[in-house]
């Protein structure tokens, strides 16, 4: 199982926050199939003519540009007031422009577009002008859309593969940031994929993108994620902009352009490379990039990502850089963030060791701290959240911590840790100076909500620009319930099931954003949107039937529930839920949470007491099943002294260029006896309803290399030693497919054996696997054929991983699985509460729970016990799924 949260001893960055007495201060400073973009003929430019657009403070109409924001009549989100004003670049030159004046450009009526000047967008308005879109390859003629916009119909389902459209321009985008596209989509599901195009010279600057729902939303192309096309003159001269949506699904759709804009500034967020050590630093660090990347997106957040050693040039006019994890970023990275400081940018870190850095904003190291047990790190409080515009608390389960300490009087600690219990500790979380903000650890794939309100507030208070792009995408997302694209859409599927006042104050919520937003109270657009949301869902959760006799089952990955050293308090909150089935992670292939003779014995056990034995025990008196989760070839959280006894004895995966990767070999026969036993000693001790197999796999397509695997190998193929090893299996080798179905048969056997074997001990448990949703791809990729598990019978059941926040994808994901041989009534989907996948709202979670019942499904998983489960997912469910 691919698990949420990492404890690992890894060292993580923390995100620097500002203090309370700070205020605002601003600065000036193709692929797929068809023709080449660069073979589709050429665009000519209309005739340049511009318009000098004046900087307010306060939000005005200005004609086409207000009205692509129908849903805030005049009160669009630019601050743009439009002057007409023409100019003849061949006789003046360039205009000189003041501060409090910068250039826009609008593509309605044929207008072409000036540079982009510090701290401003360039809007390439087309919503009332289809005629000046060109159509290729017989793409269907663009129309204008009545309310604004310019339709494009993308007629997938009648067998088109790609349609595009192209309109010229004149523009110098060599400032921008990013690129916005402002649309509505009704079918998105019909798109594999969005581009745009920007047609510079010989060549294209090229973009993609998938449209995660439906409606009205703000679509961010960062520069950074632009590839180069042929042969480009350069980002100062961009000729035309090209729409091309691919097919998806087999599908008619359309898609609604209002505005097209380039930004300049937004946040800049900056990935760890030289300030990373190693080539599993640097996966981390992608991974949390990648992370950060994804909330702004939802939040409609204008971003570049760059990597810290080619940052300089994108933050030389950034305002706010944030550093998802940079642990010791080198001199010449220091001088650039030190330059932003300087002149008045922000800085927002996370789990930083640079002492250099944290005296320029201010700070002073702590000491490094480390826990071995869950609990003492999980969740943090703000001191005054109405300040920052966040929530009160966040949760995150974090092993370890590097917090700062204020220096001066101008820093101070606006948020503290909270253990498991929810008692204050005495480590900060987050600490604010003029200069930023910094965390004590990275940013986790937990509390998804909470995180990201929290981003906003805390990105809103460092650049207070940032909360009308917030606000905008808030409103068009407001409402917008189990797959329906707009508030209007929702409402009317749920009128019968919303009471009187439930639909009056939907309807008063509704109707006040676009009157805050015209106020300019940002953050309470936000938070007003989100109440709408909780009052749809409560009405769209208590209109949802229920259904007895299924199976409801819930992972627990740290072996400890909910409440440290009292499992009782867990299991009468999941029995009051109507949950029947508990899997506690209670063995990893290096670690075990109760006294065994087998495996080293975890601090948790030692500190608490023999885990499984009070799980167990607890899970009964309430009413649940209880399946041992054993995680199989991954130690997990072993001693070291264990790891490196492992190594010695040559019982570690090994890649095929000899790096020694930590996990177990499953073709060493040590291993494979060590966990047999205890597997066997495990059903033989304690009353388990069921033994629960994860990590039965191989970790990817690169190993197992090792000379256990090669011995193995040369076994199973009966004809004599290996010459030419590894080269002769590893992919395209001369022997590659026949490793394939070796490492196939390594996992099966296995299987097959602790099947077998705990059966033997104890009739009745019931075997189950943690299995990839991907099959069969995953029988080549990781050696995992559950398929065959299901249809031999070496399996009760199994529960796939299906997490995603795709309804449609999980859907047919199911529908594949439950049509294997043998899969009838042995099939429980895992959904994806808390996966680093996924995490699903509750409306999300409903909508899949009904999915899965519409198909047969006898019952289900969550992943993972966590405490947003508890508060956020499992309210609303027991309102109607789960009500019985």
């Amino acid at each position: 199982m691919r698990h949420a949260k990492k404890r690992g001893g890894r060292r993580q960055l923390a995100t620097i926050f500002e203090r309370d007495g700070w205020r605002e201060r601003r600065h000036v400073g193709g692929e797929g199939e068809g023709k080449s973009d660069t073979e589709c003929g050429p665009i000519t430019a209309p005739k340049n003519r511009f318009f000098f657009i004046q900087h307010d403070a306060q939000p005005r109409g200005c004609g086409a540009a207000a009205s692509s924001f129908p849903s805030l009549g005049k009160h669009a989100v630019p601050v743009l007031t439009l002057t007409a004003t023409s100019l003849d670049w061949r006789k003046t030159g360039r205009p000189d422009v003041k501060r409090s004046f910068f250039f826009a450009a609008v593509l309605a009526g044929g207008v072409a577009c000036a540079a982009l000047p510090p701290e401003s967008v360039v809007r390439l308005d087309v919503a009332n002008n289809p005629a000046l879109w060109k159509d290729h390859e017989h793409s269907p003629l663009p129309q204008a859309r009545e309310g604004g916009g310019v339709e494009f119909n993308c007629p997938f389902g009648e067998g088109a593969t790609r349609v595009y459209w192209d309109h010229a321009i004149n523009a110098d985008l060599s400032a921008a940031t990013c690129i916005e596209l402002d649309l509505d989509c009704d079918h998105p599901e019909a798109m594999q994929s969005l581009g745009l195009y920007l047609k510079s010279g010989k060549g294209w600057f090229s973009s993609h993108t998938r449209l995660a729902m439906p409606g009205r939303q703000r679509v961010i192309f960062p520069r950074s994620e632009f590839a180069v096309e042929a042969m480009p003159d350069g980002w100062q001269h961009i000729e035309a902009v090209r729409i091309s949506p691919w097919r998806g699904q087999a599908r008619n759709t359309r898609l609604v352009v209002h505005r097209i804009a380039a930004r300049r500034g937004g946040v800049v967020v900056v990935q760890g490379a030289a300030s990373v050590g190693n080539r599993e630093e640097r996966k981390a660090a992608e991974r949390i990039t990648r992370l950060v990347r994804e909330w702004l997106i939802t939040l409609g957040i204008g971003y570049e990502v760059v990597k810290d050693d080619d940052a300089a040039t994108a933050l030389k006019n950034a305002r706010v850089a944030m550093l998802p994890y940079n642990p010791t970023p080198p001199a010449r990275e220091l001088k650039t963030l030190t330059a932003l400081l300087q002149r008045g940018g922000k800085l927002m870190v996370f789990y930083s060791g640079s002492e250099a850095l944290a005296q320029a904003m201010h700070f002073k190291l702590g000491t490094y701290q480390r826990t071995e047990t869950p609990g003492r790190w999980s969740s943090f409080s703000f001191t005054d959240p109405a300040a920052w515009s966040v929530p009160a608390r966040v949760y995150q389960e974090s092993s370890n911590i590097l917090p700062v300490l204020p220096a001066d009087d101008s820093a101070n600690v606006i948020a503290w840790w909270e253990n498991r219990q929810g008692g204050r500790t005495t480590s900060p979380a987050w600490t604010a100076s003029a200069q930023g903000l910094w965390m004590a650890h990275i940013l986790q794939d937990e509390d998804l909500a909470n995180k990201r309100r929290m981003l906003l507030g805390l990105l809103g208070r460092l650049d207070p620009d940032i909360w009308p792009q917030a606000a905008q995408q808030a409103i068009y997302r407001a409402g917008c319930m189990a797959g329906a694209p707009s508030y209007a859409v929702t409402r009317a599927n749920l009128a019968t099931a919303l009471a009187g006042e439930q639909l009056t104050e939907a309807d008063r919520l509704y109707a006040s954003l676009p009157v805050l937003f015209k106020a300019r109270r940002y953050p309470e657009v936000v938070d007003q949107a989100l109440a709408l949301d909780r009052t749809i869902t409560t009405a769209y959760a208590s209109a949802q039937p229920s259904q007895r006799n299924e199976f409801r089952g819930v992972w627990e990955h740290t072996g400890l529930g909910l409440y440290p050293g009292d499992w009782s308090h867990t299991c009468r909150e999941l029995a009051a839920a109507h949950i029947n089935a508990l899997f506690a992670n209670m063995l990893w292939g290096g670690l075990a949470h109760y006294p065994g003779t087998l495996l080293p014995t975890s601090l948790s056990c030692r500190r608490y007491g023999d885990q499984l034995d009070a799980a167990v025990k607890a899970a009964h008196a309430n009413g649940l099943q209880f399946h041992c989760w054993a995680t199989c070839w991954n130690p997990g959280n072993a001693p070291d002294e264990f790891l490196v006894k492992l190594k010695k004895a040559g019982r570690l995966q090994q890649t095929a260029d000899g790096r020694i990767m930590p996990w177990l070999s499953p073709a060493h026969p040590d291993n494979i006896a060590m966990l047999l036993q205890a597997y066997e000693e495990v059903a033989r001790r304690y009353p388990l309803d069921g033994l629960h197999l994860d990590y039965i796999r191989y970790n990817d397509r690169g190993v197992d290399f090792s000379p256990a695997a090669r011995r193995a190998f040369e076994q199973w193929r009966g004809r004599g030693p290996l010459t030419d090893w590894p080269r002769c299996a590893i992919n395209g080798g001369t022997l590659s497919q026949e490793f394939e179905h070796f490492r196939v048969e390594t996992i099966t056997s296995f299987v097959r054996e602790v099947s077998r074997r705990v059966h033997a001990v104890r009739p009745n448990i019931k075997i189950s696997t943690a299995v990839f949703a991907g099959y069969p791809e995953c029988v080549r990729n990781v050696g995992q054929d559950w398929g065959a598990w299901l249809k031999n019978g070496y399996v009760d059941f199994v529960c796939p991983m299906n997490y995603t926040d795709d309804t449609p994808l999980f859907l047919s994901r199911t529908a594949a699985h439950f049509a294997l041989p043998g899969a009838a009534g042995r099939v429980y989907e895992g959904l994806g509460i808390a996966a680093s996948e996924s995490q699903l709202r509750p409306d999300q979670a409903i909508e899949q729970i009904i999915g899965l019942r519409k198909l047969g499904a006898t019952g289900f998983m969550f992943f993972d016990l966590s405490r947003p489960l508890r508060d956020e997912i499992l309210p609303y469910l027991r309102l109607g799924v789960l009500k019985e």
